[in-house]
């Protein structure tokens, strides 16, 4: 959603910013406006330099980070790697021609990151784009966002050196991650399909985050379709539910509500069926922002906000109370607002997330 571009982890120049009730903020909008200038126009511009990145099948350029030694990557040895702002991290995978590959890459809490496959001959295979850029637009919650998790599954086509990077997105902070190779081994028809559904997915997802044209946004829409073929013929319904949420997020783009509502519905149903309740959650979260009655937006909030507090997602429970918070806003019930927004911040506290308890302060 449009909190998380907002939401990144922030620098040290708010470790020693006095606590305030966000009461207290009314008699300081002058003096605020200046500060939420200069924060936001320092996001948008990380956001803005973050977005510039080849598309499949595009040479992968030198960049800072690839002065840095590329680590090999094996399966059955997973790295945790730290990440500070600017940061570029390169791996080196050894694959022969047929061989399956699947890489997870699982993120801390609040940073999204983007992740490139390129071949022996450098040329990009596969890549993801990172879900805050896409949801600081279209105010939807993506999969990869709220699950924290990026997967990349790809059949090799010859033997050699592939090249995997992962870098920031936005987050200034300090963060973390782990990578590792889950799966290895002989492609089965299964693989194949299971890679080429993944492949479908990913070109959506350009697509659709590209430039928000019509034209674009249709192409998407039909690669999902594609990518939705297979992972109904593959049976597995947590894809099903993934394609589904940004088919909706995509018709929602279109400004065709009543369709996004539709898809985002047919991901509830999945994911439940399968007993995910992340899944559950950010598909409630979604239709809460497809509702013209206010009063149906906050209990499908309420909904999320109790599945994300089940799970002990303190950064998700954060968001969550804010956006109650904006629909009492909207309301007109301000001490409401006010109580929900302060609620939001003292979570913020917990995770200790400076930019965040920043924005709702501002």
């Amino acid at each position: 959603m449009f909190l998380e571009f907002m939401f990144g982890k922030s620098s040290n120049i708010f470790q020693d910013r006095p606590r305030i009730s966000i009461s207290l903020l009314v008699s300081h909008c002058d003096s605020m406006r200046f500060v939420t200038f200069l924060v936001c126009n320092l996001l948008l511009l990380i956001w803005a330099s973050s977005s510039l990145q080849p598309a499949c099948g595009q040479t992968v350029q030198p960049s800072l980070g690839d002065r840095t030694k590329a680590l090999p990557l094996v399966k059955g040895k997973p790295l945790k790697k730290d990440f500070a702002l600017g940061d570029v991290h390169s791996y080196q995978i050894s694959l022969k021609a047929g061989e399956y590959v699947g890489i997870v890459v699982r993120t801390s809490s609040g940073f999204d990151p983007l992740v490139k496959l390129a071949g022996p001959d450098k040329r990009q295979l596969f890549s993801i784009v990172p879900a805050a850029r896409d949801s600081a637009m279209n105010g939807r919650v993506s999969v990869a966002e709220a699950l924290k998790a990026e997967t990349v599954e790809y059949v090799a086509e010859r033997n050699g050196i592939y090249s995997l990077e992962v870098r920031r997105n936005y987050v200034i902070e300090p963060s973390s991650y782990e990578i590792e190779i889950t799966e290895l081994h002989l492609a089965t028809e299964r693989d194949r399909s299971r890679a080429t559904a993944a492949k479908a997915f990913s070109n959506a997802e350009h697509l659709r985050t590209r430039d928000y044209d019509p034209a674009s946004l249709q192409q998407a829409l039909r690669e999902y379709d594609y990518a939705l073929s297979i992972w109904r013929a593959l049976g597995d319904e947590k894809e099903e539910a993934n394609t589904f949420n940004s088919m909706g997020s995509t018709n929602f783009l279109l400004q065709a509500k009543q369709t996004a509502s539709g898809y985002i519905m047919l991901a509830l149903e999945r994911w439940r069926a399968a007993g995910d309740v992340r899944g559950e959650a950010i598909a409630l979260n979604n239709l809460s922002h497809l509702q013209d009655d206010e009063l149906k937006s906050i209990d499908y909030l309420e909904q999320s906000l109790r599945l994300w507090r089940s799970v002990g997602d303190r950064r998700w429970e954060a968001i969550t109370l804010y956006l109650i918070g904006s629909v009492y806003k909207v309301r007109r019930k301000s001490a409401k607002a006010i109580e929900l927004y302060e609620q939001s911040l003292q979570v913020w506290q917990t995770v200790a997330d400076r930019a965040s308890e920043a924005f709702v302060l501002l």
